[in-house]
Protein backbone atom coordinates (compact mmCIF):
# COMPACT_ATOMS: atom_id res chain seq x y z
CA UNK A 1 0.00 0.00 0.00
CA UNK A 2 1.72 3.19 -1.09
CA UNK A 3 1.85 6.19 1.61
CA UNK A 4 1.75 9.93 1.19
CA UNK A 5 5.73 9.45 1.50
CA UNK A 6 6.18 7.19 -1.89
CA UNK A 7 7.07 8.55 -4.89
CA UNK A 8 7.11 7.09 -8.26
CA UNK A 9 8.66 8.29 -11.44
CA UNK A 10 8.21 6.09 -14.20
CA UNK A 11 10.66 7.37 -17.46
CA UNK A 12 10.55 5.38 -20.78
CA UNK A 13 11.72 6.61 -24.21
CA UNK A 14 10.03 3.28 -26.54
CA UNK A 15 6.75 1.31 -27.17
CA UNK A 16 7.80 -1.58 -24.41
CA UNK A 17 7.24 1.42 -22.09
CA UNK A 18 4.06 2.05 -22.53
CA UNK A 19 2.90 -0.81 -20.62
CA UNK A 20 4.50 0.69 -17.76
CA UNK A 21 2.89 4.12 -18.36
CA UNK A 22 -0.49 2.34 -18.65
CA UNK A 23 0.21 0.22 -14.83
CA UNK A 24 1.22 3.12 -13.04
CA UNK A 25 -0.85 4.24 -10.08
CA UNK A 26 -2.92 7.67 -10.72
CA UNK A 27 -0.56 9.23 -8.58
CA UNK A 28 2.93 8.40 -10.36
CA UNK A 29 4.71 10.49 -12.28
CA UNK A 30 5.21 9.01 -15.59
CA UNK A 31 7.86 10.44 -18.37
CA UNK A 32 8.17 9.98 -22.25
CA UNK A 33 11.27 10.66 -23.65
CA UNK A 34 10.81 12.42 -27.42
CA UNK A 35 8.12 13.57 -29.24
CA UNK A 36 5.65 10.50 -29.79
CA UNK A 37 2.59 10.02 -28.48
CA UNK A 38 2.13 8.66 -25.11
CA UNK A 39 0.19 7.40 -22.24
CA UNK A 40 2.95 9.11 -19.88
CA UNK A 41 1.49 12.36 -18.01
CA UNK A 42 4.61 13.97 -18.98
CA UNK A 43 7.11 13.99 -21.82
CA UNK A 44 10.50 15.65 -22.13
CA UNK A 45 12.34 16.01 -25.67
CA UNK A 46 15.39 14.02 -24.72
CA UNK A 47 18.02 12.81 -22.18
CA UNK A 48 19.53 15.85 -21.32
CA UNK A 49 15.87 17.44 -20.20
CA UNK A 50 15.20 13.91 -18.02
CA UNK A 51 18.95 14.92 -16.11
CA UNK A 52 17.38 18.26 -15.99
CA UNK A 53 14.42 17.37 -14.35
CA UNK A 54 16.16 14.84 -11.80
CA UNK A 55 17.96 17.56 -10.57
CA UNK A 56 15.39 19.92 -10.12
CA UNK A 57 13.73 16.99 -8.51
CA UNK A 58 16.48 16.96 -6.07
CA UNK A 59 17.09 20.59 -5.11
CA UNK A 60 12.92 20.53 -4.49
CA UNK A 61 13.80 17.64 -1.88
CA UNK A 62 17.40 18.99 -0.51
CA UNK A 63 17.00 22.39 -1.09
CA UNK A 64 20.44 24.46 -2.05
CA UNK A 65 22.24 21.35 -0.43
CA UNK A 66 21.29 18.82 -2.78
CA UNK A 67 24.12 17.04 -4.03
CA UNK A 68 23.18 17.15 -7.69
CA UNK A 69 25.88 17.59 -10.28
Amino acid sequence: ELTVRDFILGVGDDQTDEDLFAALPESAWSVYVGNKASKARYSVANPAEVRRMLRRLITAKHGSHGTAA
